[in-house]
């Protein structure tokens, strides 16, 4: 048997646990991995505890502890955020579930008391500003989330089948009618009747002490008060007792959801559905992957889904037909699959493999501090027990083959399941919202053009968000802590001290770390060479190469064979093209290494590359296309390539339908004989390993293979492409994808001072979430979209031009607003410099957040291969943060005059804009509408 019972040490006995006087809950896991750690907390309540009719409010409540306190944001908007940003903080979140709202964040370890501070001030002084305009953000979200996809939709319908009559049944983040009718004065309620800290339990993961975790828990939070929470009645959830349907009609590809109400999460059976679940749709080897997709050919994925809650549980089955494959057929084949394991069980073999499967993906959670901090989060809601993370692999190695199929015969029973089919409703576009495709750039100046756009469609119109306003007092107060903290220790990894560089006689570069902190391996690989070389038409075969490398077979292990035997091991393998590079991982538990190895050696020098498995990894690949316009965020991408790269035969290339159809396994061959060998090969090998032995197999195991035929790397000099004006593909969905692109003739050859200046620019301007100008001219004054994001490409190889890119959705009443904001705020930036204190606030969360870099030791290692491959020093990221450090305002004003330039900005929109906001898009913009034939070519 492969699978371990204790793979791991466990977690419980090195946590250390403390309560105060008023009921808070702390835990604190010490871990030196890097001078960081993770910080969250959650409130044991959610959208379950919404009041009739103010559904959502949960969820609202949760934006609003984001607006401020009595002593922060009282000037400026976002000053919490800024505190955060300044102070080194990433991955800054919160979320709202049925029974559960979490608050977490990542800092470095000298942030510890600016955290309990801003904490504290949260939780016993909130104060909910811009309370409208956080309500239209929500909007907006569920617009992004539910409205704007059939997926959202579909689980919706599912969930008010599965759940009627109960709180579970109400979408978390609420009805549109009830989202608009809440309230200030409703938050505040719930604030009051929830966030007592007896209902608060305070975990922190990373580089503290035990003792000054306390010290500052006492000093911050003692002085929360405790209130009365309300007593529930524990609420029981039948099965349906029926078959229950429903039918989403939307214009998507269609596809089957049905499940069945099972067990909440405590319960002793959710190992058993977990486990279920598993063999039945999520591996590879699992029942249905292998009935619908590899046997029949009639489902293009499948898969399968345990959740557990606290009043209750689900099992969801997901499949997506393949073709013009029948929903029922579907159906009809889930539910014979599925009274087979009811009947007949399930092999040991399928045990163990599912066991593995899963116990090796909790393991790789534990090398991130958030992750383990929310795996623990999880544990203590279902059971109040911490130790019930550690306890997975023993109950997974209890649940029996019996067990599975007793579950699978009384929780999956055919007369007791809900459907929800969707089915594909081509909406048609209003003619009344049309215009000519061949609109001319108008005369009308910018000036002029401002604020029309949006006249009379959008009530909220107000100035920009005063970022040269002084700060309030609790800032400063807080500025101050942030400053004051002493440095941090911290060592940038360098090769010959903390990294072995070693070139094997095969040519093979490989750099490794020992890590025992975990039972686990972590490669990564580069081959150079990629499709920039190729031959144009050799280009469809990158399209499926990665993937069939991957589960084509290899040696003497056929597709099927080679799946399990990933599974038995536990190991995660992947292998991705790309234009100068093909990228390889492998992640293994240290004691399935050897193995993994030889896998890996012989999926590399001896793949089967099986026609059969081609012919289905074609067919994924055509369903894939099929559904480019389902998802916004995906069909703008095509959208925007289009506009840039029209027929271009490299850069605008997209596969046909018959090009796919037509693939060969000699065509996938030729393209991984043209980039994998052994001197083009680069590793990383970081864990718990010895680097010596390692080195050796390693040596041993590539001597011998051929070496690839094209491994050279080419970055295609050109002009940067311009297609300026507004790109309209239009659908029938409340809430259009807008990306705005401009291509720069910047790279790699620009001084180190102006990179770093473009750095800090793009921070200003939409990189660096809430306090960039973008979010909040957008977002925090408007309330015009739930978020918005801005990228600048900036050190291409020489003659590969740079990339500006700012992506947001909005309401389709919004658009030209929207964009107009968009172009005035560039134009601001390249009008007048951002101020000292702003431009200090972004050198100053750059430096902070520097050392997360290097959190995962993995990842660090990785970016000293890449630094080499990239022709830099080892010591890149120090001269980096050394140039960030001189950056000025004056600077980033000539950064943005140089390259912010709005009337050279190719605007796509994928949506359809609502009525006038056409002829708004026309003031100072060409526009064009372009055919779904058009973008989403290839006949698929």
């Amino acid at each position: 048997m492969l699978f371990p019972m204790n793979s791991t040490s466990s977690i419980a006995p090195q946590l250390h646990e403390f309560h105060l006087e008023n009921g808070l809950r702390v835990l604190l896991l010490q871990r030196d991995f890097a001078p960081t750690f993770a910080a969250y907390y959650h409130f044991a309540v959610g959208s379950t505890n919404d009041p009739p009719g103010r559904s959502g409010i949960a969820h609202l409540l949760e934006h609003m502890m984001f607006k401020g306190t009595k002593r922060i944001s009282t000037v400026r908007a976002n000053e919490y955020a800024e505190l955060v940003t300044r102070a080194g903080g990433q991955s800054m979140n919160a979320t709202t579930s049925y029974d559960l709202t979490r608050y977490y964040v990542q800092l470095p370890a000298n942030q510890l008391e600016t955290w309990f501070s801003l904490e504290a001030q949260r939780v016993m002084e909130p104060v909910f500003r811009e309370f409208e305009t956080e309500r239209e953000v929500v909007l907006q979200e569920r617009h992004l989330r539910i409205d704007n996809l059939a997926d959202g939709q579909v689980h919706e319908k599912y969930r008010q089948l599965l759940y009627a009559g109960h709180p579970y049944s109400v979408p978390v983040i609420g009805t549109p009618e009830d989202i608009r009718a809440l309230r200030k004065d409703d938050a505040e309620a719930y604030f009051r009747t929830w966030y007592s800290p007896s209902n608060c339990t305070m975990i922190l993961v990373g580089d503290l002490k035990t003792e000054e975790v306390e010290a500052l828990a006492k000093r911050y939070l003692e002085g929360w008060q405790r209130q009365q929470l309300p007593s529930l009645s524990p609420r029981t959830i039948a099965a349906p007792g029926e078959v229950r349907r429903a039918v989403v009609e939307f214009d998507a590809q269609p596809y089957l959801r049905m499940g069945w109400v099972t067990v909440p999460e405590h319960d002793p059976d959710h190992d058993t559905l977990t486990l279920l679940s598993a063999l039945l749709g999520e591996l590879q080897s699992s029942r249905l992957n292998l009935r619908l997709i590899h046997e029949r050919h009639e489902a293009a994925a499948v898969a399968s889904f345990a959740y557990g809650q606290k009043e209750s549980g689900s099992f969801t089955i997901v499949a997506r037909p393949r073709g013009d494959t029948p929903l029922e057929d579907l159906e009809r084949q889930v539910l014979e699959v599925i009274e087979e394991i009811a009947g007949n069980g399930v092999t040991h073999d399928e045990l163990d493999r599912a066991r593995s499967v899963l116990e090796a993906n909790r393991v790789r959670r534990l090398t991130s501090n958030l992750s383990l901090a929310m795996d623990l989060g999880a544990a203590i809601q279902a059971t109040g027990d911490p130790a019930y993370l550690d306890s997975y692999g023993q109950r997974l190695m209890a649940v029996t083959g019996e067990m599975v199929r007793a579950a699978a015969s009384r929780f999956l029973d055919p007369s007791q399941r809900c459907v929800v089919q969707l089915h594909r409703i081509e909406k048609k576009i209003s003619p009344t919202n049309s215009v000519s495709s061949t609109g001319g750039k108008s005369s009308t100046p910018r000036a002029a053009a401002t604020g029309s756009a949006a006249s009379g469609e959008h009530s909220r119109q107000v100035s920009p968000s005063r970022r040269d306003a002084a700060h309030g007092e609790g800032f400063q107060e807080m500025l101050e802590m942030i400053e004051r903290a002493p440095a941090v220790d911290f060592h940038v990894p360098e090769v010959g001290v903390d990294v072995t560089r070693q070139t094997l006689s095969t040519g093979t570069t490989l750099f490794w770390k020992e890590d025992h902190e975990l039972p686990s391996v972590t490669i990564n690989a580069i081959f150079t060479g990629g499709s920039n070389t190729a031959p144009l038409d050799q280009l469809a075969a990158y399209a499926l190469a990665g993937s069939l490398w991957l589960e084509g077979g290899a040696g003497n292990w056929d597709p099927e064979a080679i799946e399990r035997r990933k599974e038995e091991l536990g190991v995660r393998v992947s292998l991705r093209g790309g234009g100068t590079s093909w990228q390889l991982s492998l992640w293994t538990l240290s004691r399935n290494l050897q193995p993994a190895l030889e896998l890996l050696v012989t999926m590399l020098r001896e793949p089967r590359l099986e026609e059969k498995r081609l012919r289905i990894l074609a067919a994924k690949q055509i369903e894939l296309m099929r559904r480019r316009a389902d998802y916004p965020d995906w069909a703008i991408a095509f959208l925007a390539q289009k506009v840039l790269y029209g027929n271009d035969p490299r850069l605008g290339y997209q596969p046909s339908r018959k090009e796919i159809e037509g693939l060969t396994r000699e065509d996938i061959a030729a393209v991984l004989a043209r980039q994998l060998g052994p001197s083009n090969l680069y590793l990383t090998a970081v864990g718990d390993f010895q680097g010596e032995t390692l080195a050796a197999q390693l040596e041993n195991d590539l001597k011998g293979w051929k070496e690839a035929s094209d491994p050279q790397r080419d970055w295609l000099p050109r002009a940067a492409a311009e297609n300026s004006g507004v790109h309209i593909l239009e659908k029938e969905i409340p809430q259009p994808a807008i990306r705005i692109l401009q291509e720069l003739e910047v790279d790699r050859t620009a001084k180190n001072k102006e990179h770093a200046a473009i750095e800090i620019l793009n921070n200003v301007l939409g990189g660096k979430g809430f306090r960039s100008h973008l979010m909040e001219r957008l977002r925090t004054d408007e309330g015009l979209t739930y978020g918005v994001s801005s990228s600048i490409r900036h050190e291409s190889r020489a003659g590969v031009p740079g990339m500006l890119s700012i992506s947001f959705q909005t309401g389709q009443e919004n658009v030209a607003r929207t964009v107009e904001i968009v172009e005035d705020e560039c134009h601001r930036l390249r009008e007048t410099a951002p101020s000292e204190d702003e431009v200090h606030e972004h050198i100053q969360a750059w430096r902070n957040s520097f050392l997360f870099r290097f959190e995962n030791r993995a990842n660090a290692v990785t970016r000293l291969m890449y630094h080499e491959l990239d022709d830099r020093s080892y010591d890149r990221d120090r001269q980096l943060l050394a140039q960030i450090e001189e950056v000025t305002p004056d600077a980033v004003l000539q950064a943005a005059q140089r390259w912010l330039t709005p009337q050279r900005f190719a605007v796509s929109v994928f949506g359809s804009p609502a009525i006038g906001q056409m002829e708004a898009l026309r003031l100072g913009h060409a526009l064009r509408l372009w055919t779904k034939d058009e973008v989403l070519a290839g006949d698929y």
